[in-house]
C-alpha cells in the first residue's frame, strides 16, 4: 500500500469541516482520510487505518493490534456513513464552524445549541465581494450519525431594510445573521450538509 507524504495532501479535494480543526479529505484513490490539526491523519475506513506522526515521515499502524489512537469524535465518525459534503455539528461545542461561500459572500454558522426540540445556530456573514448584499438564504439538510435525513429546510440568514442603505452589507463587512432553528430530534452530534441558495445584491 503507498501511503503519500504530507506534502501530498496540498492536492486532496476537501469533502467537509469537521471540528477543532480536523478536517476529511478525499484521497486520490477514493480513500477518505480526516487531517488532525496536530499534523496526524487517519484513514475513515477503520480496516486501513494509518497514522502520519510527523510530516516529514510515514509511520504505520502495527499489524493485527488496535491503533492507540485516542477515541474521539472524528473517530466515531470514522464508524459511520458520511454525507458527502457534510460538517459534523457537535452539539454544544464553541469549536463548532460550518463555513458556506458563494460569489465572494462567506457565512459562518456556529455556537449549535438544542433548546426546546431544535437545533439553534447563530449565523455571521462577510462580504468580500463587489457589491452591498441585501439578501441571503441558506439551505440546511441535517442528517444523523447514521446517514438518516431528519430535516431539510431554507432559511434566511441575512435581511436589509428595504430602501435603507445603512442596513446593506457593504463590501469588507461583517454582521451577525439571524438565528436558524430546525426542529429535529435530539442528538449529541449531526451531520449538515448547507449552501447559500439565494443571493441578492444591490447594484
Amino acid at each position: 500500500m503507498k501511503l503519500y507524504r504530507w506534502s501530498s495532501f496540498l492536492s486532496l479535494v476537501l469533502v467537509s469541516n469537521v471540528y477543532a480543526g480536523q478536517q476529511i479529505v478525499q484521497l486520490e484513490d477514493g480513500r477518505q482520510a480526516v487531517l488532525n490539526d496536530d499534523f496526524t491523519w487517519q484513514y475513515l475506513d477503520a480496516s486501513a487505518n494509518e497514522e502520519v506522526t510527523d510530516p516529514a515521515s510515514v509511520v504505520s499502524a502495527p499489524e493485527n493490534k488496535t491503533p492507540t489512537t485516542p477515541l474521539t469524535s472524528a473517530s466515531i465518525a470514522a464508524s459511520t456513513p458520511i454525507i458527502t459534503g457534510a460538517s459534523i455539528v457537535i452539539v454544544g461545542s464553541e469549536k463548532t464552524t460550518i463555513e458556506v461561500e458563494h460569489s465572494g459572500v462567506e457565512i459562518n454558522l456556529v455556537e449549535p445549541q438544542w433548546i426546546d426540540g431544535h437545533l439553534v445556530v447563530e449565523s455571521e456573514i462577510t462580504n468580500n465581494g463587489l457589491q452591498p448584499v441585501i439578501k441571503a438564504d441558506l439551505k440546511i439538510d441535517v442528517y444523523d450519525l447514521q446517514g438518516n435525513l431528519l430535516a431539510s429546510e431554507e432559511h434566511a440568514a441575512f435581511r436589509s431594510i428595504k430602501r435603507m442603505a445603512d442596513t446593506y452589507l457593504r463590501p469588507q463587512q461583517t454582521k451577525q445573521g439571524s438565528t436558524i432553528k430546525i426542529k429535529v430530534p435530539k442528538q449529541e452530534q449531526y451531520q449538515i450538509v448547507t449552501e447559500i441558495s439565494e443571493l441578492d445584491h444591490r447594484g
